[in-house]
């Protein structure tokens, strides 16, 4: 699956950006954080091309030691990233009908091996075989585009293991290996926790996913309506509740 996605830049400066900034970093106990959250959401805005740190920066502001602050700000502060996903999905939620929660795989290529949870695996988008981090988004699908809210990373058994891995990223000793089926159900889980709307199909590509079987009967007992690829090997049959089928069986579409 290919998620697309097309944006509406808000004003660089004024009361909108501030009013946006507010709403998902208003919750951040300390000014110098919030003024770092509009920081990185203007440069995210006013940036062209490959948005590092040091160009984000930059872009906002001529102060030398700004790209320091951001990064700081970004990687090490510790700040709540659950109530600001709230708010953006409530944010969305407002404007725009929500037709599907759409999951979306994304992987990152990445030259070194020091992010958090890099590791080598196959892209198909690529054709080949890349050094990546590689995550899950759910995306809200509108009339004419689709916008990330949430996310999940996938951290590799080899980095969940190797307690030096761990220290490098300062990676929380709560956070374990997950598998993609149950990172995949915890994204779908979140949002319905999280949305005060009615519920909308979920639509997801599963066809790479080993335990897609499974995961299709967690959504069917959760009362998700659904549409999914899934792997060509997964025995799928057409039947609707009175023929007493299973649910991932019932309820898979290819």
């Amino acid at each position: 699956m290919t998620a697309h996605m097309r944006t509406r830049a808000l004003p660089a400066g004024g009361t909108a950006l501030d009013e946006f900034t507010e709403r998902l970093f208003g919750h951040l106990p300390r000014a110098d954080q919030r003024r770092w959250a509009r920081v990185y959401l203007q440069g995210l805005l006013t940036t062209p091309g490959k948005k590092s740190v040091r160009r984000l920066a930059a872009s906002v502001t001529a102060s030398p030691t700004a790209s320091q602050s951001l990064q700081q700000f970004i990687n090490a502060s510790p700040w709540e990233w659950d109530p600001a996903r709230a708010e953006l999905l409530r944010w969305v939620e407002e404007r725009h009908p929500v037709h599907a929660w759409t999951i979306g795989q994304v992987c990152f290529p990445k030259r070194g091996e020091h992010s958090v949870g890099v590791h080598r695996r196959f892209d198909p988008v690529a054709g080949r075989i890349v050094n990546c981090q590689f995550g899950f988004s759910l995306f809200l699908s509108l009339d004419g585009m689709s916008v990330p809210v949430d996310w999940r990373l996938v951290l590799p058994e080899s980095w969940s293991v190797d307690p030096a891995l761990r220290r490098r990223a300062r990676i929380s000793p709560d956070v374990a290996h997950q598998t993609p089926e149950s990172l995949v159900l915890d994204l779908v889980d979140s949002i319905a926790a999280r949305t005060s709307a009615a519920r909308v199909p979920v639509v997801a590509d599963l066809s790479r996913l080993g335990a897609a079987a499974p995961l299709i009967g967690m959504l069917g007992r959760r009362g998700h309506d659904f549409l999914v690829s899934v792997p060509p090997t997964l025995p799928v049959c057409a039947a609707g509740p009175g023929h007493g089928a299973e649910p991932a069986r019932a309820a898979a579409h290819t």
